[in-house]
């Protein structure tokens, strides 16, 4: 192979590797090379040696040693970015990423003290690896609350959108209801971010959700004014930020609000600043610090 004979380019170079569990041969004097930007992958039945050369490649096996009984003149040599992994492991390793089979997460870690530790691994001082966690998790935390919320708000629009081709809406407030719609997703995905970090299954959040999704359809005058609850309920039904919402969308679409806009508005404003700190409390309390 050329490509074993100049290691210039080479990201990894094996050269007669062996590794034997008793009188099973895992392993067998393999030779591969793979160069720098290449895809490269092992196919092969159960029990083919694929999961063994990885190991060995990453350091988590040793070769088998010089036996002269099995003919082995050599223990077999491995090179990551030409360097020798038997001689100096620590700086090969320093070159690898590896994804294993399953999480290598240790629950009884937060995420920052994960990243930290994956950090340390690759020698990056204390200062440089806290600093880039905290950098890593608040963008994650950023990314996925703003995919949350332009898919929240993009499924709210969906009904509009239908509507629009099945009947006149020539008489709606647009400027109330558009802004209404988007302040109704964002509190309604700021609710679930709430109701997600406060569990720790998916059926207890699916439950906890639930628990609030249905009185609050009920309670929020969307089908039937307040005004007709029951005396004692009605003042729950002004804890609940599609309350503010659904008195907006019947001002838009057929009368004026029971509230104020202002208020309406405000309250709903204020609902996804009080939800979105909560929930962002509880991750940093729960997967973080």
């Amino acid at each position: 192979d050329s490509a074993m004979t100049n290691g210039n380019d080479l990201a990894i170079e094996v050269r007669g590797l062996a590794k034997r569990f008793g009188d099973v041969q895992a392993v067998a004097g393999i030779d591969f090379a793979v160069r720098d930007g290449e895809l490269f992958g092992f196919l092969g039945p159960n029990g083919a040696g694929k999961s063994t050369t990885i190991n060995m490649l990453i350091g988590l096996a040793r070769p088998d040693p010089p036996s002269p009984r099995l003919r082995r003149a050599s223990a077999g040599t491995i090179r990551i970015g030409g360097i020798d992994c038997s001689t100096n492991p620590k700086a090969a390793q320093h070159l690898m990423g590896v994804v294993p089979d399953e999480s290598n997460l240790y629950p009884e870690l937060t995420g920052f003290d994960n990243l930290c530790f994956c950090g340390a691994l690759y020698g990056m001082d204390r200062r440089d690896r806290e600093t880039r966690a905290q950098d890593l998790l608040d963008r994650f935390d950023l990314a996925k609350t703003a995919g949350a919320i332009l898919f929240g708000v993009a499924n709210a629009f969906v009904p509009v959108i239908f509507a629009a081709f099945l009947m006149d809406l020539s008489g709606i407030n647009w400027a109330t209801l558009i802004p209404a719609i988007v302040l109704i997703a964002i509190s309604s995905t700021f609710l679930g971010l709430f109701i997600a970090v406060s569990v720790s299954e998916v059926f207890e959040a699916q439950t906890f959700s639930n628990f609030f999704r249905f009185p609050m359809l009920f309670l929020c005058g969307l089908f039937f004014p307040i005004e007709q609850l029951p005396v004692w309920l009605r003042p729950l039904s002004y804890v609940l930020p599609l309350t503010y919402g659904a008195d907006v969308l019947h001002g838009s679409i057929h009368r004026g609000p029971h509230l104020q806009l202002t208020l309406n508005f405000g309250m709903l404003i204020m609902f996804c600043i009080l939800l979105f700190a909560f929930s962002l409390r509880n991750v940093r309390q729960k997967w973080i610090v």
